[in-house]
């Protein structure tokens, strides 16, 4: 055999592992390039506050006027990561309560919570909402599940129900003594005074043991204008009962006259209305305690 036909039958073995070498790499570079490649969704959200009138009991409208002015809203991804978040949307901007975004494919949790407060709401998690400040209004909260879809845009609209409760006092008196100045009004009293409200979106309730607390004008009542204190219940139940306390103070700052109300029944989404003589002795004036928003109950002390 010649030198060159040895080499030939040496050389010829490696030429062909080789060649297969180099095809399995480009069949691996091809398999890698014909994956799919997940595209973003353009999601577009239509978040607005809802209320129950009494009127049509049952069915969803929307307000006259805007029911909140803030809202807050934010989406998780199935572990709990934040992966947006939109805050301090307010109602005089035209694109109040609608939300737009891009969202990768997957099951996503969103959050929303509309209110009036002076702050944002700070949304940290699917369970937690922090309303801040000592004073709060009316507010909506919901949450919903998305699911995304490679490729595909979609949009859906969420209606946030009412979570607050609200207490109005209404004064029969058709005269009240002329150095009384203003009542405070103290919604589940023997409670503390929060500095904010740990809200779950998913329930409606709020962690906190607290009460609310509204100093009114007499001139607001001698006009008779409704001024509501709202409430959010802290317990799964379907009333809240609580004890208010209104006290009435005069110019001086000493107090006239005051009168506890045992167990009022509160609700989500139901005002209750106490209306009775109130610069009178303890004891001699009835109040009697409308609710509204839902079936009436009356119940005097």
């Amino acid at each position: 055999m010649s030198k060159f036909h040895h080499f030939a039958f040496i050389a010829f073995p490696k030429l062909v592992a080789l060649l297969l070498g180099l095809s399995t790499l480009v069949s691996c570079t091809l398999s890698v390039i014909e994956e799919p490649v997940e595209q973003k969704s353009r999601v577009l959200v239509d978040v607005r506050p809802f209320h129950l009138a009494a009127e049509d009991f049952g069915a969803a409208t929307r307000t006259a006027g805007a029911p909140a002015t803030r809202l807050s809203f934010a989406v998780f991804d199935k572990e709990g990561n934040l992966v947006e978040s939109v805050m301090s949307l307010e109602s005089s901007d035209g694109s109040f309560g609608t939300v737009e975004m891009e969202l990768y494919p997957g099951s996503y949790k969103m959050v929303a919570v509309a209110h009036s407060g002076d702050a944002d709401a700070d949304v940290q998690s699917t369970t937690s909402v922090i309303l801040p400040g000592t004073t709060f209004t009316d507010t909506f909260v919901d949450t919903q599940e998305l699911s995304v879809v490679s490729g595909q845009d979609c949009s859906l609209s969420m209606t946030l129900p009412r979570v607050t409760s609200a207490f109005v006092l209404r004064l029969a008196d058709t005269t009240p003594p002329a150095d009384a100045k203003e009542i405070q009004v103290e919604v589940n009293y023997s409670a503390l005074e929060p500095t904010s409200l740990d809200l779950n979106p998913a329930t409606g309730l709020v962690t906190n043991n607290w009460k609310q607390t509204r100093v009114i004008p007499i001139e607001d009542f001698v006009e008779g204008e409704d001024i509501p204190v709202y409430f959010i219940g802290m317990f799964p139940t379907e009333t809240w009962p609580v004890t208010v306390k209104a006290t009435a103070f005069a110019t001086d700052g000493t107090e006239i006259i005051s009168h506890t109300i045992n167990n009022v029944p509160l609700a989500p989404n139901q005002k209750t209305i106490a209306t009775g003589t109130f610069f009178k002795s303890q004891g001699s004036g009835t109040f009697t305690i409308v609710t509204t928003w839902g079936d009436d109950i009356e119940i005097e002390y």
